[in-house]
């Protein structure tokens, strides 16, 4: 993981300048651009979070920082004791009203009123526990830490976008995209070795409930 500062400099190398110093907004939003790019790549390990959603009125409020690209990797009402968890499944929104309540389903819609994603539940209420992608929060300060675990993927796509949006150059844009995808690759490969996410099925799922998504997820 690098700051911001530190990936304005590398990315400064790469294009043989030094005044990483300096603000340089071409610069800087393609830095900004790329680690966006690469929260979209893929499911990683590293952007995994989890929350517990209180259903009033059979609708919960997701996060903020929710990445609807990828939706939820799992929602549970988790039972106290030994009792089994009750997964809940995603299905259509328009077929919520087919499922009883001894039934957990959920939908996800969007508020466009509230400017949020939203849960929303054939409970009335509910306490349900998620694991969901997130988008964090936008590069700004120079002391901002980009949580990307390779700042070289970052640095060689940042410097791919400036190329191209600044020079107009697809020659030196494919050069460093072609690094980038390098290391995309390596990260993706490492994520999955090193990071698998298992969840025992055997121990506190309702057999009738539906199988996580994290059972089966590398």
């Amino acid at each position: 993981m690098a700051t911001f500062a530190t990936l304005k400099r590398k990315v400064a190398n790469r294009l043989g300048r030094t005044d990483n110093a300096t603000d340089n907004t071409i610069r800087d939003n393609s830095i900004k651009d790329a680690a966006d790019q690469i929260y979209q790549e893929t499911k990683w390990s590293w952007t995994l979070k989890t929350a517990t959603l209180t259903v009033s009125s059979g609708t919960a409020d997701l996060p903020t920082d929710y990445n609807p690209s990828f939706g939820l990797d799992y929602a549970v009402y988790e039972v106290s004791g030994d009792a089994n968890d009750k997964p809940y499944i995603r299905v259509d929104v328009r077929d919520l009203d087919l499922y009883s309540s001894s039934d957990r389903v959920y939908a996800i819609t969007y508020s466009d009123t509230s400017d949020v994603y939203v849960f929303t539940s054939n409970q009335t209420t509910d306490t349900v526990k998620i694991y969901y992608h997130y988008l964090p929060a936008e590069l700004s300060a120079d002391a901002d830490v980009c949580i990307v675990p390779d700042p070289m993927a970052v640095t060689y796509l940042a410097a791919a976008m400036w190329w191209l949006a600044k020079e107009r150059d697809e020659d030196n844009y494919d050069r460093f995209y072609a690094k980038y995808s390098e290391r995309l690759a390596k990260m993706i490969s490492n994520d999955k070795s090193f990071n698998t996410l298992r969840r025992n099925l055997s121990s506190k799922i309702d057999s009738g409930g539906g199988e996580s998504t994290l059972a089966t997820q590398r």
